[in-house]
């Protein structure tokens, strides 16, 4: 192989080096947005499981059992739905 021959695989071999960086650094940055898109989702939802907690608290001391029962497994299921 001749010194041209060698150089124009080696630009050839760099130039896909560089595609593949580029696909790689592109998938990165989806990823990175799809995360801050769900940090962001996780963050707003927080408030909400905070009230629900809250309500369960609050169920707790309840005297009537029945009761508290029904609004801790309402809450219970609240808090799956937001799974």
């Amino acid at each position: 192989m001749s010194l041209k021959d060698k150089i124009t695989a080696d630009q050839a071999a760099i130039t896909a080096a560089q595609a593949a960086v580029e696909a790689a650094n592109s998938a990165l940055v989806t990823a990175n947005n799809t995360l801050a898109a769900d940090q962001a989702a996780l963050a707003a939802l927080q408030p909400t499981v905070a009230a629900i907690n809250e309500i369960k608290t609050f169920a707790t001391s309840l005297s009537n059992l029945d009761e508290a029962t029904k609004i801790g497994a309402l809450a219970d299921a609240a808090l799956a739905a937001l799974d």
